[in-house]
């Protein structure tokens, strides 16, 4: 759940590749200020790092209420709130990043969302079936430690880490296909 530490790397990832697809699709269009893909490369990652707080305070409150209810911790409440963090996540950010990329939109040039939200969706949702792997993996090895001490600490382990690895994956993809969507749906807006 601490995927707010590995976020950062989005904002070098994200600028460099914005940089790279915007200058190999710019066809015809008037290019895209590189300030503008600065601030939407900085307001992406900043929108993920709230996000990734967000969630991953949201998910925390499951296995903060088991354990204050149970005075011991409960390996399913804590696979429950990796998945309430992963499910608020994916919806939070699937649907703000795709209409941040408005913010590349310049004079006599339209662009789409919606080309922007669908390249993102197509790229991104391979990330979340290894989420979905992990937190299957999570609850199986949750489902087993709670019936036997210490038999499911390492499927809890993979699980975990999957599910973590395959977020960030996802955050990363969101925001790097959804400003190449935008790109490529620029077209020049005839006076």
């Amino acid at each position: 759940m601490h995927r707010v530490a590995l976020l950062p790397v989005l904002l070098v990832t994200l600028t460099a590749h914005a940089q790279a697809v915007t200058e190999s699709l710019d066809a015809g269009v008037p290019a895209v200020p590189r300030s503008t893909i600065a601030l939407y490369a900085s307001t992406a990652t900043a929108v993920a790092i709230a996000t990734a707080a967000l969630s991953t305070f949201a998910g925390s409150l499951l296995p903060m209420a088991a354990f204050n209810a149970q005075s011991r911790p409960d390996p399913l409440a804590l696979a429950g709130g990796f998945a309430i963090a992963s499910l608020l996540n994916v919806a939070v950010l699937h649907l703000t990043l795709p209409f941040l990329t408005g913010v590349g939109a310049t004079d006599g040039v339209s662009s789409s969302t919606s080309a922007a939200h669908e390249k993102g969706w197509r790229a991104s949702r391979w990330a979340l079936v290894g989420a979905a792997v992990g937190l299957l993996t999570l609850t199986g090895g949750a489902l087993a430690e709670r019936d036997r001490f210490a038999s499911g600490q390492w499927a809890m382990l993979v699980g975990a880490g999957t599910a973590i690895i395959s977020m960030v994956a996802f955050d990363v993809l969101e925001a790097v296909f959804a400003w190449q969507g935008f790109v490529a749906s620029r077209k020049v807006v005839s006076p």
